[in-house]
């Protein structure tokens, strides 16, 4: 079952009770730049490694703990935001940025 999250961005579908985005690479910064979620619902951010790459591949939002580094192997990040707030997110050398929005 696939519902956009009431709400959310239009650019994350909730499928069978998980929030979902892809991410990727679009003018020089991530896209979507803001993904927006709901609180104590996972969320699982999938990579698109056709167009992330370099130090866009190393993940990480820091004041949740999340951080990843995505490959051919490891192409989807996963948790649960048990806050509301927002919450920056990038590449390890910060070069690539954005916000996650927890409601």
């Amino acid at each position: 079952v696939q519902t956009r999250t009431e709400g959310g961005s239009s650019n994350v579908i909730l499928v069978n009770g998980v929030q979902e985005v892809t991410l990727s690479w679009g003018k020089l910064n991530y896209v979507p730049e803001q993904i927006r979620v709901k609180k104590d619902i996972p969320v699982r951010i999938h990579a698109d490694l056709s167009r992330l790459q370099g130090c866009f591949r190393s993940f990480e939002i820091p004041s949740l703990d999340v951080a990843t580094l995505f490959s051919e192997r490891n192409r989807v990040v996963e948790f649960t935001p048990r806050s509301e707030g927002t919450f920056g997110f990038g590449c390890s050398m910060g070069m690539g940025s954005g916000t996650l929005v927890v409601t």
